[in-house]
């Protein structure tokens, strides 16, 4: 599913042109059911299209129950420094 992904980035990338992107969201269907090594794909595969500003936020939707330290320790060399908690997992 990965590589789909992979593929559809490189069809669509050109509608971003020359600008600079400002942003990274990883949301919706709790993305942090990624591994951070399948993470780091998506993420080198945005940086070999696009200039991504070297101060861009880079969010990452998890769910809190899903999230260990060893998670967060695999994540943190990938260049994420925002998370946003899905509030559903508080129920």
């Amino acid at each position: 599913m990965l590589d789909c992904l992979l593929l559809e980035w490189e069809r669509l990338y050109p509608v971003l042109g020359n600008g600079v992107v400002d942003s990274l969201y990883f949301g919706g269907g709790t993305p942090s059911i990624l591994p951070p090594h399948e993470l780091s794909r998506i993420i080198l595969a945005v940086r070999s299209r696009v200039a991504l500003r070297s101060d861009a936020e880079i969010t990452l939707e998890v769910n809190p129950d899903d999230v260990t330290p060893a998670y967060l320790a695999g994540i943190a060399g990938l260049g994420i420094n925002c998370l946003s908690l899905g509030i559903q997992s508080l129920n």
